[in-house]
């Protein structure tokens, strides 16, 4: 019976390694077919297009923007706007610059419920690595970073459709929100546009930005705009505006899926977790 007991487990056991090989497999599979449409050649200067442009575990990924290609061959002018110099574009071309900066694989996150600033960062530096100055904006409450409150309508719609949003359950908004934003021309007038993308489905003005984020605690809201040095409401001073942040997005992304988010919270408030 022992011996009998034994076999059984031993073929359980290789019946499930050859399922997981064969999932391994499909999965394999499916994410070359999914790019077997994509051009072979790089487009230009060694960079690809954005959904070719992917993050392998453990690889550095702070070198990563300056291989997207956006798919914008013009020089862009620039013009002045709350004493930063920021390229001016057709809202064409900012429509094209938010469906492309979408499609960047590495920049897909499970998880939005923090990291914004980091996010917004790194697409103001593939923006810059296309040769388009992009500037941060930035809504907090009043003066000072309160505790928070600050939520998309477009989740609250999901919600109400029963449909999931990237945050953890629970999550009811953040202390401030970060995206990136360009001026937009239309006849002439010329305006800041945000691209906050995997929140919004398009370009909003800065105006109709602010207002996409439902203020909870029916506080005042102030959105207001920063160089691309500047990471949060928080920073005394620039940053280093070269320098890429993603990498501990990225292993943060990793460990609340292998964690969940609630016990990555506890131990991260602890200090005792390294990304």
């Amino acid at each position: 019976m022992k011996v009998l007991t034994f076999l059984i487990g031993l073929a359980l056991c290789s019946y499930s390694y050859a399922n997981q090989e064969l999932e391994d497999a499909i999965t394999g599979f499916n994410q070359v077919a999914s790019r077997g449409t994509d051009p072979l050649m790089p487009c230009r200067d060694g960079k690809v297009p954005p959904r070719q442009v992917y993050y392998e575990e453990g690889a550095d990924a702070s070198k990563l923007h300056e291989k997207v290609d956006l798919g914008f061959s013009k020089k862009f002018k620039t013009n002045e706007y709350e004493e930063d110099s920021l390229s001016v574009l057709s809202r064409e071309e900012a429509d094209k610059l938010f469906k492309a900066f979408s499609e960047v694989d590495y920049m897909k996150f499970d998880y939005l419920h923090a990291g914004c600033e980091i996010r917004a960062h790194e697409y103001a530096l593939i923006a810059k690595a296309n040769g388009i100055e992009m500037g941060k904006a930035m809504t907090m409450y009043g003066d000072a970073i309160d505790s928070g409150g600050l939520y998309p309508k477009e989740w609250m719609t999901k919600e109400r459709a029963g449909e999931k949003v990237p945050a953890a359950e629970g999550f009811v908004g953040w202390r401030y929100h970060v995206a990136p934003y360009v001026l937009v021309e239309e006849n002439g007038v010329i305006k800041p546009y945000v691209l906050d993308v995997g929140i919004a489905d398009k370009t909003k003005t800065l105006e109709e930005w602010n207002t996409s984020l439902i203020n909870r605690k029916e506080k005042e809201t102030r959105t207001f705009v920063k160089d691309r040095g500047y990471l949060h409401p928080d920073d005394r001073g620039p940053r280093l505006p070269e320098k890429s942040y993603i990498d501990s997005e990225i292993n943060k992304q990793k460990l609340i899926r292998e964690m969940g988010y609630f016990e990555f919270e506890y131990w991260d408030n602890k200090g005792l977790l390294s990304y």
